[in-house]
């Protein structure tokens, strides 16, 4: 059993047969984590700006009380 088993389908493609314009996303993401860069940025070319936007959501929900994220990405401390 892989990861692929475990994918959403996509709705927009079953109704209509068509590939809507995030179709590929998951697959990207899948292929980003098996190490297949090229790949994946050929098939969903935002697929690095996603990523990089939940990774950056993800270390601001964990780092939320002490506030070094914030300071380090912009070089301003909040009180």
């Amino acid at each position: 059993m892989s990861i692929e088993d475990f994918m959403l389908p996509c709705p927009i493609k079953k109704a209509f047969g068509v590939e809507c314009l995030g179709c590929g996303g998951q697959r990207a993401a899948v292929m980003v984590f098996k190490g297949q860069f090229l790949e994946a940025f050929h098939l969903f070319p935002a697929v690095y700006t996603i990523l990089l936007f939940f990774g950056i959501l993800i270390l601001n929900m964990v780092d939320k009380k002490k506030k070094k994220l914030r300071k380090c990405i912009t070089g301003i401390s909040r009180n």
